[in-house]
């Protein structure tokens, strides 16, 4: 991400093209958030679904579904920036 999030998506584009990492959540997540980093509002949403099908862990598929209907829903950076995951205090980071 040093160099941005376009940089990201050309970096993980090779992984998504091999076989094995088709069915990885993880690398549909990461293309989701750069995806959505970049203002790619309608391939965020589809990238953060398709990792949620993928993953059989139900915390997960939870908060990938609720990525997907935040991107849908058009929230703002600042919006997005506030939801937190269940069960997760914020970072000093991260706004309360």
């Amino acid at each position: 991400m040093a160099n941005g999030p376009s940089a990201g998506l050309e970096a993980l584009r090779p992984l998504l093209r091999r076989a094995d990492q088709q069915r990885n959540h993880r690398v549909h997540a990461a293309h989701s958030h750069l995806l959505e980093l970049t203002g790619e509002a309608a391939a965020a949403k589809g990238a953060y679904r398709l990792a949620a099908q993928l993953t059989d862990s139900i915390p997960e598929q939870r908060y990938l579904n609720r990525r997907a209907a935040t991107e849908a829903s058009g929230h703002t950076e600042e919006t997005r920036a506030s939801v937190v995951p269940r069960g997760r205090k914020p970072s000093s980071a991260e706004p309360a």
